[in-house]
């Protein structure tokens, strides 16, 4: 009955109400002439109990998953919130009532909100790395001790800024623990779930490869106990499935999905309008009434005016044929060309690598069966690079630099592009962008990595095998 009492006095203790949801309240409250944060838990109901459990999860039934966190946070020395109180009661799982007060964090501020002004104005080089080594450490910490977050995002870290002011190091405190896991041993998909997550919360910073490479790093330094590092190609794939985890959470958040009947599509909701609508509902019309610039057995492309509520564009829309059953069928066991050029385009622009606006990709089955995709780019006003190079020929060495700094990024980020002809190399204004992402691909070891890349260097070369000038050029790349 005290529990009771206790839980009632907090519940109507006035406060700034920050989270309310179904089941859950969060305030700020005045306890004992000390500021601090109350979560109260009413129970989830068994609906929510037996959702969680369908789904292959154990239900968060109240305060007592945050409380302990916070206890093992503070034992393997992660910074976090400093549990005042905490108390439940009920037998019901499904009504069970519960609450934790914490001490109140003055003077921080969350990384969200502190790197959001990083877009207008960039932190010292020194600032940003010493930032995300904190952050690195922080992960690997938590990950090496058998403790996963769940929501591991920037807006859950909190920068203590009276600590940076008086001594210029940086103290980072992790919260909402809600939902975090502890066991002896975090599984790879939970540590795998955490960092893309993160890295998810971080794709519309200006961060740089250097920056991503220094939190690979640190996290890697720093987890010397993870099995996933003692082999080089289990490190490569871990990461390869972090990014590919964060940019489907990116489309997720950023981009808008629909499916009818036997279609499926993605489409950047700012473009959304006239064109869209048309596009899927039949998008061999759209294709068949722009301007045709590519028609075979495999492929068809055309250049469209995409028309949205706000603008109007040159688009380019590429319909990719599956030219049997068979095929088909195959194409059921991995992602179209479509998807993939979906997916590569949005991962090779983040990384620095030019390539064209991805604005829709749409798939669409016969009896189950995957018989065509679409892929939709901004067009872009420009030449191949043999009609370039045929007008501008004292710029050979120009592009070959580029070249040189696009392979090695490439190498960098191990991927290969898988098809490195002159006509899929497009320039605008003198920078080169990639084109027909279909038969890109991601590496997990450096043997497999090296003989791709020097594919597509014996590819680019055969460009130019009639052009002895510009091959000895090209050569050195």
């Amino acid at each position: 009955m005290v529990i009771k009492s206790r839980f009632k006095f907090l519940l109507n203790l006035p406060g700034q109400i920050y989270r309310q949801q179904p089941g859950r309240l969060t305030k700020a409250i005045e306890l004992d002439e000390q500021a601090c944060f109350v979560k109260l838990h009413f129970g989830i109901g068994f609906k929510e109990i037996f959702k969680n459990l369908f789904q292959g999860r154990l239900p968060i039934l109240g305060a007592g998953t945050e409380n302990a966190a916070l206890k093992k946070l503070a034992e393997i020395g992660v910074p976090s919130l400093e549990v005042v109180e905490f108390g439940g009661y009920g037998l019901n799982p499904a009504t069970q009532h519960s609450y934790l007060v914490t001490k109140a964090l003055t003077q921080t501020i969350s990384l969200e909100t502190l790197c959001a002004s990083w877009q207008k104005t960039s932190p010292s080089i020194k600032f940003k790395r010493q930032l995300i080594r904190e952050v690195a450490k922080i992960a690997a910490t938590i990950h090496a001790n058998g403790l996963n977050h769940r929501d591991f995002y920037l807006c859950h870290f909190l920068f203590d800024e009276a600590c940076y002011e008086a001594t210029r190091q940086i103290k980072l405190y992790l919260i909402d623990l809600h939902r975090a896991q502890i066991r002896p041993k975090t599984p790879l998909r939970w540590r795998l779930k955490d960092i893309a997550g993160l890295f998810f919360s971080a794709l519309d910073l200006p961060l740089s490869r250097r920056d991503l490479f220094c939190f690979m790093q640190e996290y890697a330094l720093s987890s010397q106990q993870f099995p996933v590092f003692n082999v080089e190609e289990k490190k490569i794939k871990f990461w390869h499935d972090v990014e590919n985890k964060a940019w489907r959470l990116y489309e997720k958040s950023f981009f808008k999905k629909t499916k009818k009947g036997a279609l499926f599509a993605i489409f950047d909701p700012s473009l959304e309008g006239e064109t869209l609508q048309d596009f899927l509902q039949n998008p061999d019309q759209c294709v068949d009434q722009g301007q045709i610039l590519k028609d075979d057995a495999t492929t068809s492309v055309a250049k469209v005016t995409w028309k949205s509520t706000t603008i109007n564009i040159l688009a380019v829309i590429k319909r990719y044929h599956v030219r049997d059953i068979q095929k088909g069928i195959k194409r059921l066991f991995k992602l179209s060309r479509a998807r993939r050029c979906w997916l590569q385009a949005l991962r090779l622009r983040f990384l620095g690598i030019a390539t064209p606006r991805p604005i829709a990709m749409l798939e669409r089955l016969r009896s189950g069966i995957l018989r065509e995709s679409f892929f939709v780019t901004q067009y872009l006003a420009g030449q191949d690079l043999f009609s370039f190079l045929r007008k501008h020929p004292e710029a050979a060495e120009a592009v070959a630099l580029q070249m040189q700094a696009i392979f090695k990024t490439l190498q960098n980020i191990y991927t290969a592009h898988g098809d490195f002809k002159a006509t899929n190399l497009w320039v605008v204004e003198g920078k080169i962008y990639l084109l027909d992402l279909d038969g890109t691909r991601q590496y997990n070891n450096d043997k497999q990595l090296q003989q791709a890349l020097a594919k597509d260097k014996q590819r680019f070369l055969k460009n130019w095998i009639n052009d002895p000038a510009l091959y000895e050029i090209f050569a050195k790349i």
